[in-house]
């Protein structure tokens, strides 16, 4: 409801060059998204647990690892990929949506609760 009648700014989002191996994940990092993110922060300040004190990070998940998978073939790997090799990846962000995720032993379930239009 708050995302709703929120003030959503449309954005010209970017990848990111590299991907990075965070503690289990493959992501590739979005940058250029800071007011909109900033626009649902404030939306949902009071909406649920209370906020988490660390810095948003946009990102796309690309991966996840299996348990007993070796984090340093992992780094190995992603060590001098580039996916601004012909230049960044940008594109205009017209929608936010909302996103349950459940992560299972067999893998992440991500449901669309909700699409949200920017102005």
């Amino acid at each position: 409801t708050r995302l709703a009648s929120a003030a959503l700014p449309r954005c010209s989002a970017q990848l990111e060059a590299s991907p990075v191996l965070l503690p289990r994940v493959v992501v590739v990092g979005v940058s250029r998204h800071e007011a909109l993110a900033g626009a649902v922060n404030r939306a949902t300040a009071h909406v649920g647990d209370p906020p988490e004190h660390r810095r948003f990070r946009g990102h796309i998940t690309v991966g996840r690892l299996r348990r007993g998978a070796s984090p340093g073939a992992v780094r190995e790997t992603l060590d001098g990929l580039r996916i601004d090799a012909d230049g960044p990846v940008r594109w205009e962000a017209d929608e936010v949506e909302l996103v349950s995720s459940v992560t299972h032993a067999s893998g992440a379930v991500h449901e669309v609760l909700r699409t949200f239009r920017l102005s």
